[in-house]
């Protein structure tokens, strides 16, 4: 009799023991799903919040390059210190001053325009023919170039001894982003330009156009005359 109730204890200890293995794989499956799911999600939470984090991706530096490219040939000087004079030919010199005449080997000063007041002269003639440094805009001004620069010039009828005021317009070109120093130039290039105010010319008299000298005149036919009757009483 105990016999049997041990086998009959036995077989129904069998009959769970593979239940128990098959709940708790179930359970250890469920559970590393559960937490291969929580990683996963705390994965995409990490990425999400990276991505929302993530600096803004650069726009090339342009901003930065800006102010560089604005400090070349940005600075206009509506008129440089200059001394002029013109003579009765018609040829205008033009003479720079201060700070135009002592220029940095940082910039260069570029000559947009050259005018008159009173407009009672203007370009034109030869009165400067040979002499190729031409005033006029595109004129470069450097460290090393000539103060000067000459014009041929014409005069309107009757404004012989007109004083005449001459201007000459540039702008400030800047190399290797020196923005302020080229600002500085051109506060002394303009207090400069206040003090040696000197750019005005007087309308002179144009000189007579020269005449050459003829050869020996030609001899009349009366001294001709008088030269044969002469030959013919000597033979007589």
């Amino acid at each position: 009799m105990r016999r049997i109730a041990f086998a009959c204890l036995c077989a129904a200890a069998l009959a769970v023991l593979p239940a128990c293995g098959s709940s708790g794989q179930g359970g250890a499956g469920a559970s590393a799903a559960s937490t291969g799911s929580s990683s996963t999600d705390s994965a995409g939470s990490e990425s999400s919040s990276e991505s929302d984090t993530a600096p803004a991706a650069e726009t090339g530096g342009t901003e930065s390059a800006r102010p560089q490219q604005n400090g070349q040939g940005s600075l206009t000087v509506a008129s440089l210190p200059l001394g002029a004079n013109v003579d009765g030919d018609g040829c205008l010199t033009i003479r720079f001053l201060g700070a135009a005449s002592e220029i940095p080997g940082f910039l260069r000063l570029v000559v947009t325009r050259v005018s008159f007041d009173p407009q009672v002269i203007a370009f034109g003639g030869s009165g400067c023919s040979g002499r190729t440094r031409v005033c006029g805009a595109g004129l470069v001004l450097t460290e090393t170039g000539d103060d000067e620069c000459f014009a041929s010039v014409r005069s309107d009828p009757g404004a012989v001894g007109t004083k005449v005021k001459v201007q000459v317009a540039a702008t400030v070109d800047c190399t290797g982003g020196r923005a302020a120093d080229c600002a500085r130039y051109k506060e002394q290039v303009d207090s400069d330009k206040s003090s040696e105010d000197l750019g005005s010319v007087e309308v002179p008299e144009p000189n007579e156009p020269e005449t050459t000298p003829t050869d020996e005149a030609p001899s009349t036919s009366s001294d001709s005359d008088s030269d044969s009757g002469s030959g013919t009483t000597s033979s007589s």
